[in-house]
Formats: C-alpha cells, structure tokens, sequence
C-alpha cells in the first residue's frame, strides 16, 4: 500500500485542490490583486527590469516594498498568457496550491519514512479552510512558490545526508539542489527563511549522529557543507535585496487613499503579536471562525490581552524546550519540524516586518506543515510498535476523515471571495468588531466614487476604533471631492494629530499632508500648503506633484524664485509624461522673463539716477543664481 500512496498520493492531492476550488474561476478582482498584477507595471509594463528586480506590489506600496523576484516574473509570466482575464491566474494558484501540498506530503513521508502519514497530512493541508486567503488573492502566489522551493530543498538535504559514496554525482546535486532552492524559496517570499536556521539545526544533528570516521570518509555529504551553501544563498538573497531597494524607480506616484496599518510602537506590537497566538492556534485547529483581518486584537486590554500575551509566551517557550530537547536527544526529524513551526510562529508575529495587522492568515501557509509534520512524527513514534498497528490505521482514518470535513468548510469559504465587497461583508458578519473591515469597505466606496456611503463606512470604523487616524485621513479625501474644504482640512487635522510622532504611520501622514495642501491651495493659504508639501516631499523625495506644486507656489513670489527653480527643476527631471514637462518649463520660462523685466526696471532706475548701483564686492549686494 506504501508503494500506491508515494506514486498516486501527490496525484490525488492535486486533483483534490481543484475540486474544492473549482468554482473560484470566475471571481472578480480582488483591491490586492490590482497591486500585485495589473497596476504594477513590473507585471505589465514593457521593461523586464522591474520584474526582474522583484517589484512584487505597485509603486505605491513601495513604502514598505516587498522584493520578490521569483514571484514577481511568474506573475509576468502569466500576464504574458492569460492579460487581464483573472480566471488563468486563480487556476494557475490553485494548481500551485495543490502542488505545494503534494511535495509537503512527499517530504514529511521522505523525512518521517512514513510515506501514509506524508499523505494524511498533505491531504489535511490540501483541504484546510484557513489557507483560503492564501489561495484565492492573487498575492498568494508567493507563499504557495515559496513553500514548494522550501519543500525541494527539504527533499534535497534529506537526500544529501544519505550516506553514500562521497564520488556520487547525484549527492553533488542534491547538496546544490538544496542551495538553488533555499534561494528560490526567500526570492518568492522572504518568509521562507524561517526554512533556513530550521536546516542548519537538521544538519547539525545528523551530523553529531554519525560517527566520526563517517564523516571524515564522506566530506561530499558533510551536513556542514551543505549549511555552508545554504548560508551563500542567504547572503546572495539579502545582497539582491538591498540592490533592489535601492534601485526602485525614481517616480513614486502615490494616491489620495492611505493603507492602513498599526502604527504601534515595537513593545506594543510585540505584546499584541504574541497575544495573537492564541487565535492562530485557533485558526490552526478549529479554523471556523475565518476573516481577513484580525484587527480587532488590538483592543484586548487588561486581564484578556495579559492572558492572551502569557498564553503565546508559553506556547513559544514550549517549542523551544521541544526543539532543545529533541536536540539533546538527537532526534534529527523533530528538531527540522520543530524549528520550522517555532520559526514559522515567531514570523507571524509581525514583529519584525510590518504586516499592516496583527495577525495574518497568509502566514499559516508556512505555519501549518510545521504543525501537521510534528502530528505524523507522533503519530509514528506511537506506531512503531508492530503490535500496535491498529493505531496507525486509526490515526489515518481519522486523518481523512477531517480532511473531508475540513474540504466542506472550504468550499463554502471560496464563496466569500467572488469580490471584494462580499469578501468585507462576510468579515462584518463574522467580526462585527472588526473597524479595519469597516473602513476597508469605505475605500472600496471612496475607489467607486461613492462617498457618503464611503464617508459612513469610515465613521462607523472610527466609532469603533476613535484612533485608526487613516479613516480620518480618507474622510478628509471624500470632504475634498465634494468641495467641502473646510471640512476635509479639519478631517486632514484631526488625522495628522494622531499620526505625528508614529513611526508606523511616516508614509500615511505624508500622503495626509499632500492631501491636506491640496485643498489650502484651493483656500489660497499657499504659505501653509508650501510647510504641508515640503514635510511631504522629506518621506517621499521623488513626489512628482509635490515637487510640482511647490514650483507652482514659490514661483508667485519673486523673492523665491531659487526654490521654485529647484522644485520645478526636480518634477521635470521626475516627469516621464512630455505634455506635462511642457507645461512645467512654461513655468520655469514665465519666471526667467520676470526676473529678466525686473533686472531691466532696476537698471533703468540706475540710469536715471533713481537708483545708486550697489559695490560689486557689497555683501548685501544681490546675486544672480544664474
């Protein structure tokens, strides 16, 4: 039976994947899917470059960018093939999915020498409902990508500490394999380096495994070279990264709405990260409450957010000593699965990187095989008694048993998703608490034009949460629309009053303050627009409009005829468009003949005695920057 399930268990995994998300083929866009895809000219622009340099959202997420090269180029890929039609993308993820967990399932076997419980537990993962916002949002490639290269180089290494002939070309390869997919695996997504410490741990438990002689006569398959490489591909990773980033465009062009995001201090985030752990657990076990957002966590107080924050601190603390022990003991399989679901854990907390919420359901995908791994490595450990037989065949039943429950919850669940609005309003039915949903469904009314309702939408988020300040901000955006100056500057206010002094909101209060002298140049209050637009352009160097809109204001004034010079001078070096370029040296030609009539009045004056003709060694003597 073995035999069956290694050859035709990856097979029925795949085919599982695209019946439970078969009716998913003719959603609609989801907001996400338009950064990632279609509004990222790295996706759809004629240069490869981009792509090439991993640009995974559009430049207007590039604030916090994600460089995901590997990624970023099969999406260009698959706009090559299938162009605006969402249905090629949502199959292609689909197939991918059930891909990742066919190899999930050959290497837990491979790992384990357990081949059934390999299957059990691809099929669990296969099925499991909380992967959904990882399948069904176009972004989610990147888990699904690098969650397969992770498996691949598991499978390598696996292979590579194989005692065998150190001449063998095929270990060679496997050890090279492994490096190639690590690479792979952190260019589709950068969680995927919670795969890297996870082998060097492996490594260096087969390798205190075996005796010294062996080691010594099989150098090829040394786990310490193998950790050597994975280390390079590390370094080459983190090199390209920081090439990448800095090489984004010049042009950064930025919309009216802000993104939200927590804007907590580290202390706070990290109290609320681990406070969230108990409902990742949840989500992991019994995921039958799913969301796309789990803002609400912010709001534990008290004993619920003390208890919350000790029962993740616990849980971290018991898969350390887990992994430690495991270690002591030698036990090479618990210590690769323990430290993968440790690491996978610690990287959900959304420490580190900023994610924009407190609890990410995306970050399961990574989470999960650490968890079903270690189920099947205790479920082998109490099978391999012959005599209890029984219980393996038990614990498989039961197995796939859930994994039909689990697939049922599923397909109901790909329903949430056919657009945007249905997917908040599932969220506001399951988590009536949930603001982030609220005003996620306001700046899907403020993208259609519809801003009372937006501007409701917002309102009920701020009864619910009086400092998500980028509600306010996106209140001031619907004011503006409808002329309603004075109220949008008073909305911008209250908005600002809340950001300034947070880290976390730079970007966002930036984008306010543009927002906000937009409207006083309306106001003709240009001296308050300029302060607005210069504290703009200090977080976003390269604002086109921001750049513009300060030549525009300085140049209305003679005595600041070098700052528009400059301001001008940066927003045609920036503008790609010749029409608008055009209109900017209009200005900047408008300001030469000003200043040109106004040296020849003054000379005039000088002529006529009206005038005395400064020294031209007098410090007070004015320049001509020209």
């Amino acid at each position: 039976m073995s035999r069956w399930i290694v050859w035709l268990g990856p097979v029925l995994i795949v085919l599982v994947s695209a019946v439970l998300y078969s009716d998913s083929g003719d959603h609609s866009r989801l907001t996400e899917d338009r950064a990632v895809v279609w509004d990222n000219t790295a996706v759809t622009g004629e240069s490869f470059g981009p792509a090439l340099r991993g640009y995974f959202y559009t430049n207007e997420r590039s604030f916090h960018p994600a460089i995901r090269p590997l990624s970023t180029i099969v999406n260009r890929s698959t706009y090559a093939r299938f162009g605006q039609s969402r249905t090629g993308f949502q199959w292609a993820q689909i197939l991918l999915h059930g891909l990742a967990a066919a190899l999930l399932a050959v290497t837990i076997g491979k790992t384990l020498r357990a081949p059934i419980a390999g299957f059990v537990a691809g099929l669990v993962f296969v099925c499991h409902p909380g992967l959904t916002n990882s399948v069904l949002r176009l972004a989610g490639i990147s888990e699904t990508l690098a969650l397969c290269f992770s498996m691949v180089a598991l499978l390598a290494a696996n292979r590579a500490f194989a005692p065998k002939d150190p001449r063998d070309r095929n270990h060679r390869l496997s050890l090279s394999i492994c490096w190639l997919a690590v690479l792979l695996a952190i260019w589709s997504k950068e969680i995927a380096i919670v795969i890297v410490p996870a082998l060097w741990l492996w490594a260096a438990t087969v390798s205190r495994n075996r005796s010294s002689q062996t080691a010594k006569q099989d150098r090829l398959s040394d786990p310490v070279t193998l950790s050597v490489g994975v280390l390079v591909a590390v370094l080459v990773a983190l090199g390209f990264r920081t090439l990448s980033i800095g090489s984004l465009p010049d042009t950064v062009h930025l919309t009216s709405e802000v993104y939200s995001d927590t804007g907590d201090p580290f202390a706070s985030r990290l109290l609320a990260g681990l406070a969230a752990i108990p409902t990742y657990a949840r989500l992991v076990f019994f995921p039958n409450k799913l969301g796309v957002t789990y803002d609400f966590i912010g709001f534990l107080r008290g004993g619920a957010l003390q208890l919350g924050w000790i029962l993740g601190s616990l849980t971290i603390v018991a898969l350390l000593v887990g992994v430690v022990t495991a270690w002591v003991r030698r036990e090479a399989k618990a210590v690769l699965w323990g430290s993968i679901t440790l690491g996978s854990l610690i990287a959900s907390l959304g420490v580190l990187v900023p994610t924009g919420d407190y609890l990410n359901e995306r970050c399961i995908y990574f989470l999960l095989p650490g968890v079903l791994a270690l189920i099947a490595w205790v479920a082998t450990r109490l099978t391999e008694d012959r005599s209890a037989a029984w219980m393996g065949t038990t614990v498989a039943v039961v197995g796939i048993v859930l994994a039909v429950i689990l697939g049922a919850r599923t397909m109901n669940r790909v329903g949430d998703f056919a657009n945007q609005e249905k997917l908040l309003r599932a969220q506001i039915e399951t988590y009536p608490e949930s603001a982030r949903a609220r005003f996620d469904l306001g700046s899907l009314f403020l993208s259609r034009g519809n801003l009372d309702r937006a501007r409701s939408e917002y309102e009920v988020a701020l009864a619910q949460d009086p400092e998500l300040w980028m509600a306010w901000a996106n209140v001031g955006v619907t004011y503006a629309r409808q002329d309603a100056l004075s109220l949008a500057i008073r909305a911008y206010s209250r908005a600002l009053q809340g950001m300034k002094g947070r880290p976390g909101y730079r970007g966002e209060e930036a984008r306010t303050r543009f927002n906000s002298a937009i409207v006083l140049m309306k106001q003709n209050r240009n001296r308050e627009a300029s302060e607005e637009l210069l504290h703009a352009v200090e977080v976003f160097p390269n604002h086109i409009r921001a750049h513009a809109n300060l030549g525009f204001i300085f140049s209305n004034d003679p005595g600041y005829d070098d700052q528009a010079f400059y301001h001008l001078g940066r927003a045609m070096d920036l503008e790609a468009d010749p029409e608008k370029r055009k209109v900017l040296a209009d200005v900047v030609r408008q300001i030469n003949i000003r200043r040109g009539d106004i040296d020849t009045k003054r000379q005039e004056r000088i002529d006529a005695g009206l005038l005395e003709e400064p020294a031209p060694d007098d410090p007070e003597s004015p320049t001509n920057p020209d």
